[in-house]
């Protein structure tokens, strides 16, 4: 192909050609196509149009100038597509040279779900001209993630930002199962963050292992950062939503306590059986009493006991109404919070050698400046092929 194709409104014959591209046939690209609405359209972009400006490789994911940019809506006066030049990022996987179903469910994850505010969107598809890896082209967020944000705050967040930041996050998840889908590898490395010049927008990314409901991974297989797993999954249970719900529980303690869940011990077997028995992380003594709540609910060892998504979506945005009323309770605790974080930080107990801020510091440079880190607790995904002894019993109860 040498032009952009635009797989809103093509033929057959384009079908045909665009099929061929992606090594996929017609009937995976009519899907795809069937699933965007609106002004949310999928392009196959060959690479040249990226102009090759790749500024960034992390493993995976690379970041371009996309100068074309994608398309924004349609002007009917000039009966063209009005484009964005903007910064994109892109997201392949190894050995995708021939598209995998893996790809393809990912693809199709976004194109169900982006259409809200809260959940990157997907642009596109391009392939790297010399690997020949199809890559996903992807929302940019140019602040990182929520623990690199959070990490390199030159300011304090008060707890009315935090309150409206978590709002965001939980808008996202409610759409995720409101498709009928569950991420399933839910922490704070997959939400990205985006100043969008009065607020940080908060944005879940990475839906690759995001599934319907009834379709699951292969038994006795767990894939993700440990001390976000639920319970229940680590016993062996299928994922469900109230599994996100435990692993929103777990972001929403790091993200308010600013400490990494279970920094100072190894991620093993060791702390599976602690999960399982009851243990989590700690709660700084600064979050306001209506958001430790929440986050005990969230990490219920009973899943049926947990909050829906819908609701903490309807509890937040009641925050969010309340939380500037200088007669609400929330306004009150809001304040408490605030007050208290500023006297743990001057007694320096708010950040210890667990906080985000060791671990960030620690991958950054060589210094290790934070030593009690432990060097074996893992916040990246990855297969947790710990077999768990049967003669483990799940411990039930709201801890």
């Amino acid at each position: 192909m040498n032009l952009v194709q635009e797989t809103i409104g093509v033929d057959l014959a384009t079908l045909k050609d665009l099929g061929k591209n992606l090594k996929i046939g017609q009937a995976e690209i009519r899907l795809l196509m069937n699933l965007y609405k609106n002004h949310n359209l999928m392009q196959y972009i060959t690479h040249n149009f990226l102009n090759g400006s790749l500024l960034i490789n992390l493993k995976m994911l690379l970041m371009a100038i996309w100068h074309e940019g994608h398309i924004s809506f349609w002007k009917h006066k000039e009966q063209k597509w009005m484009r964005q030049s903007n910064i994109v990022a892109l997201k392949s996987l190894d050995g995708s040279s021939d598209i995998s179903i893996d790809f393809i469910n990912e693809i199709r994850s976004h194109l169900q779900i982006s259409v809200v505010h809260d959940i990157i969107e997907c642009y596109g598809i391009t392939q790297d001209p010399a690997s020949k890896d199809y890559m996903m082209i992807l929302e940019f967020c140019g602040d990182g993630n929520l623990r690199n944000y959070v990490a390199n705050s030159k300011e304090y967040i008060p707890y009315d930002e935090k309150t409206y930041d978590l709002y965001q996050i939980v808008k996202g998840l409610k759409s995720i199962h409101n498709a009928g889908k569950i991420h399933k590898d839910f922490h704070s490395g997959n939400i990205l963050c985006e100043n969008v010049g009065t607020c940080i927008a908060m944005y879940i990314s990475d839906l690759g292992l995001c599934r319907p409901v009834a379709e699951q991974l292969e038994s006795g297989k767990i894939y993700g950062v440990l001390p976000y797993v639920a319970p229940e999954v680590l016993h062996g249970k299928q994922y469900s939503p109230a599994a996100d719900i435990y692993s929103f529980g777990i972001v929403m303690n790091e993200f308010l306590s600013e400490e990494y869940p279970f920094g100072n011990i190894p991620h093993n077997y060791a702390l599976i059986k602690n999960i399982l028995n009851g243990t989590r992380p700690e709660i700084s003594e600064h979050v306001p009493k209506f958001l430790v709540d929440v986050i005990m609910k969230c990490w219920n060892a009973k899943a049926e006991d947990r909050p829906t998504a819908k609701e903490l979506v309807h509890v937040f945005g009641k925050w969010i109404d309340e939380k500037d009323d200088e007669n609400s309770e929330i306004y009150f605790q809001i304040k408490k919070g605030d007050e208290k974080y500023e006297e743990c930080k001057s007694k320096n107990i708010s950040k210890n050698t667990s906080s985000i801020n060791a671990l960030i510091n620690k991958s950054d440079d060589n210094s290790f400046k934070f030593t009690q880190t432990h060097p074996q607790a893992i916040y990246t995904s990855r297969n947790l092929d710990f077999e768990i002894s049967s003669d483990i019993e799940l411990k039930l109860g709201n801890f």
